[in-house]
């Protein structure tokens, strides 16, 4: 029987973010609890034909849901100082850094937006917080060759 390769959230999560300044963040799911990319059309009022002929009618974002921590090493503190930030981005959906067998990774440039929201709430332990980037390129998926 051949394994699976369904996605799974337990088999983990990898995320690399890499600043035009040269910064770097690594995780492999420590504050990540939820990510997503979708997609929404395009505000087609100054659409041209090049971009319809093109197929360029979508926008796509990338959500991260994290836990807001102090740390320095956390994801919420390295957002919180690089906001505006062309920054490139690879994603292991299934924990891995570089693609292999069954495992793809992801890769594209995201805009990071403004400095990410702060709250807390009493009686709640782990308070999270959703970031929205803009996807700047299209998402190339990168699957190993066997």
């Amino acid at each position: 029987m051949s394994t699976s390769t369904r996605l799974k959230g337990k088999e983990g999560f990898y995320l690399s973010l890499k600043s035009s300044s040269g910064s770097a963040f690594t995780a492999a799911g420590d504050d990540v609890k939820e990510w997503e990319i979708t997609s929404d059309d395009k505000d087609d009022s100054d659409l041209t034909f090049a971009e319809a002929l093109a197929g360029n009618i979508k926008e796509y974002t990338l959500t991260l849901t994290a836990i807001i921590s102090f740390d320095p090493a956390s994801l919420w503190m390295w957002l919180w100082s690089h906001p505006g930030e062309e920054v490139a981005v690879v994603l292991g959906p299934k924990g891995n850094a570089v693609a292999a067998a069954g495992k793809p990774v992801l890769s594209f440039t995201v805009n990071t937006g403004g400095k990410p929201e702060i709250r807390n709430e009493a009686r709640t332990s782990n308070e999270g917080a959703e970031f929205e980037h803009e996807l700047l390129s299209s998402t190339d998926l990168t699957l190993a060759t066997v």
